[in-house]
């Protein structure tokens, strides 16, 4: 992507380069225009001051050398011409009218002349205002590339930091898993043992499981920055078009500048001589025509500037529009890894509780048998000590009744006796 900026930023250089030599070729070309309208009047006042009001310069006066070298030149053909106006009006004039109604119709015929075509002192101004409007139309086209190159810096800034940050999260998701499935796995089995084997089976397939999703929310963001930087690449691509026709647009306009140029200059040659006294209608008419195609030329340059213009102000509002569309999604894709950042911390963190609750059953477990293993104890020890008691007492009993028996042999007698009976 950087060696395509670095072409846009070459185009727009020379844009602008092509521009300056536009702009110069400009002003060459109404001061010429203006050098040949600014002739003295017909009643022999000086010539007017044309001045740029942009930047303060007027183009110089014609001196008397000039104006004599420029008689010189044109002269000839300037006689020509009259004469043959000359004579052509002096036919269509009626022979008998007298030489003062003659002079009369003639004067009357060059003022109707002179008011059906404008005034080249109303055209100056027209054409320096337009001059003027070109400058500001073409400053207006430089703060738009301007601002089109910032908008691709920030682009470009905004890819960086979304393929940093996503190289920063995977390393470090991939890291964080690993270490706490590594730890849980050593305390789970140096804990528990043999005893707690199906809670470490547990605590594995959740820890595949969050392994599982953390992989695929990673795979998912893998695929909106892809999709991101397609949409980029296809709106430097775009651009690039747009430029390739701008280009080629400037380059349709220069051979047309030029063009015209060479007419203006050709025009000049030949149909640029000074009024004389106001009988050179075919003169007023050519410099009417001339100042009419600068005019219609000057308009025309304003009006494709003005679409460049227009059309630089879409592609701007379309980058910008994306790039508010490109921070959405990166602001989202963040939230999205921040809350599969807290989920899996929940995760983690349930995993903890769950395990420290299964060790404190297993102690109480444990704690309860000993209990209850002392306490049958007990009991078997008491079960015994009142056995012996027992024995103990019937013995004493054997012996009472062994004694009182051996001390009565009367009873004996009876006892036996009653035996043999039975």
């Amino acid at each position: 992507m950087t060696p395509a900026l670095d072409s846009d930023e070459d185009d727009a250089e020379q844009l602008d380069v092509y521009g300056k030599e536009q702009r110069q070729r400009t002003n060459h070309s109404i001061q010429q225009l203006s050098s040949g309208l600014e002739q003295k009047n017909p009643d022999g006042s000086e010539m007017l001051e044309v001045g740029d009001s942009d930047d303060g310069r007027f183009f110089p006066i014609m001196s008397d050398e000039e104006k004599q070298a420029w008689s010189q030149k044109k002269g000839s053909e300037a006689v020509n011409q009259l004469k043959s106006l000359l004579l052509r009006q002096c036919r269509d004039i009626p022979a008998s009218l007298s030489p003062s109604q003659k002079q009369s119709s003639y004067k009357r015929l060059c003022e109707d002349q002179k008011s059906t075509f404008p005034v080249y002192q109303d055209l100056v101004p027209m054409i320096h205002n337009q001059s003027e409007y070109i400058q500001h139309l073409e400053a207006e086209v430089k703060l738009c590339k301007e601002e089109l190159q910032e908008m691709k810096q920030r682009v470009r800034v905004v890819v960086v930091q979304n393929e940093t940050l996503q190289s920063e999260l995977q390393s470090k998701y991939v890291d964080e898993s690993l270490n706490d499935y590594t730890i849980q796995n050593s305390t789970v089995n140096k804990s528990h043992g043999g005893q707690n084997l199906s809670l470490s089976m547990k605590g594995q397939s959740l820890q595949q499981k969050t392994g599982q999703t953390l992989r695929n929310e990673l795979e998912q963001l893998k695929q909106i920055h892809q999709a991101q930087v397609q949409s980029l690449e296809s709106q430097i691509i775009s651009l690039r078009k747009d430029l390739s026709v701008s280009q080629k647009e400037c380059e349709e306009l220069k051979i047309l500048l030029r063009r015209k140029e060479k007419q203006a200059a050709d025009a000049l040659r030949a149909d640029g001589l000074p009024r004389v006294a106001g009988l050179c209608i075919k003169c007023a008419q050519h410099e009417a025509v001339l100042a009419e195609t600068h005019t219609n030329q000057h308009v025309q340059t304003i009006d494709r500037l003005t679409k460049e213009r227009d059309e630089l102000l879409v592609a701007l509002c379309a980058l910008r529009a994306s790039q508010q569309e490109a921070q959405q999604r990166e602001w989202s894709s963040c939230l999205q890894v921040k809350q599969a950042v807290v989920m899996a911390e929940e995760a983690q963190l349930e995993k903890a509780k769950v395990a420290v609750q299964c060790e404190q059953l297993s102690r109480e477990l444990a704690r309860q048998r000993e209990q209850l293993e002392r306490d049958a104890q007990i009991w078997q020890a008491k079960m015994a000590e009142a056995k012996e008691e027992g024995r103990a007492e019937v013995r004493k009993q054997k012996e009472e009744l062994a004694d009182t028996v051996s001390s009565t042999p009367s009873f004996t007698y009876i006892i036996h006796r009653h035996m043999w009976k039975n």
